[in-house]
């Protein structure tokens, strides 16, 4: 069995989640947060002279068992979408530039855990760090799955959600719909895009770069994650990424107005006002947001900013309850509704013609008499 079979059964296995302990299937919580570290998917460690040989005669870095594991990883019987060139790496292994085509359709992936390289495991990391030469190396692999891919997102380090982009990317290579997503938490890449530029763990521009590729790829912006029925303008306002808030907001301005069952059928300004983002309060009033929609429970978004916040955020929640409420001061009265047209303006003599006909109309008839006998 070669080192590359070797590797698709390891990764095949995980697919399983253990039930005893933290991969249990249930309501994932919103931040997603780490996914435990498992057996790395091991390079090779190095090629013989033969096989050097022949990958210099044929132009290509890996063999054709190899590349029928890229095929079918990408779920079709299609051949790559160009031919590999040979990639230089400090792994251990010389990689491969592969891109499978696309698959039309959207799909789930089922769980798996993150992979981790032998330097991270021997330093009792448990995190895999995009920015380590031997995890580069396994994201790089042809024979990484997605499903391993989706694992490294779900991990809320700042070391993963800095290089969200080059996740996605390595997702998209593989095969993936943009739409595809992750099984465990219900996340599309949009999603965890809008969420990766957090504060304190992520960067701003760089989330809203993904977020503006990803939307020209063809991401749905309305589609929702069926655990927190929160879609992306919801999870950017969440984690108070305000740079994603006003990419959205300006590509899609129906998701202003849109409705979370998770924070009692409020919209995006209802869910900033309860978490106190105050940055994304102020793009979404710069949006035109309505502070007057009113939630499941009666409240306006004012009435969702909590009274008694921690200390660090009590002035934000100070700032942020008083800018809602001139919000809700300016905005204008039923401005929905539509007068009805005046009545038409009538001449004396058409008054009182038709004053005259509306009379004798409505006078009763009055029965003939019956004639007395004679």
């Amino acid at each position: 069995m070669t080192t590359t079979s070797k590797t698709l059964k390891r990764s095949n296995n995980r697919h399983r989640l253990d039930v005893s302990g933290r991969g249990r299937y249930q309501k994932a919580p919103l931040a997603a947060v780490v996914s435990s570290s498992s057996e790395a998917v091991r390079p090779r460690s190095s090629v013989n002279s033969k096989s050097k040989k022949a990958n210099k005669l044929s132009g290509s870095s890996h063999s054709i068992r190899e590349l029928r594991v890229v095929n079918k990883l990408s779920g079709g019987g299609g051949g790559l979408a160009h031919r590999p060139r040979a990639m230089s790496s400090g792994g251990g292994f010389t990689l491969v530039d592969f891109t499978i085509p696309t698959r039309k359709m959207p799909k789930s992936h089922p769980p798996a855990e993150a992979p981790l390289c032998d330097e991270c495991r021997a330093n009792d990391l448990y995190f895999f760090d995009p920015n380590c030469g031997g995890c580069q190396d396994i994201l790089l692999h042809v024979g990484t799955t997605i499903s391993q891919l989706f694992a490294v997102m779900r991990q809320w380090v700042p070391q993963t959600q800095r290089n969200m982009s080059h996740l996605a990317r390595e997702v998209l290579r593989r095969g993936a719909n943009v739409n595809d997503k992750d099984d465990l938490t219900d996340l599309s890449l949009l999603h965890y895009a809008c969420k990766c530029g957090a504060v304190g763990l992520g960067k701003e521009d760089s989330a809203a770069n993904l977020v503006n590729s990803l939307i020209s790829k063809g991401a749905d912006v309305e589609m929702r994650c069926q655990w927190t029925d929160m879609n992306a303008l919801h999870y950017a306002v969440f984690f108070d990424v305000a740079e994603v808030v006003h990419t959205l907001a300006k590509q899609c301005p129906g998701l202003l107005v849109s409705t979370c069952s998770e924070f009692s059928g409020g919209t995006p300004l209802h869910i900033a006002a309860a978490n106190v983002c105050l940055k994304s309060a102020k793009a979404l009033l710069s949006h035109k947001a309505d502070g007057g929609l009113k939630d499941s429970e009666g409240r306006c978004p004012h009435e969702c900013v909590p009274e008694d916040p921690p200390n660090k955020l009590s002035e934000s929640a100070d700032e942020l309850r008083g800018l809602l409420k001139q919000a809700l001061d300016e905005r204008p009265v039923n401005r929905n509704i539509k007068k009805p047209p005046p009545a038409p303006q009538l001449h004396h003599h058409q008054q009182h013609h038709t004053m005259t006909t509306t009379t004798r109309s409505r006078s009763p008839k009055i029965p003939p008499s019956p004639s007395s006998p004679s």
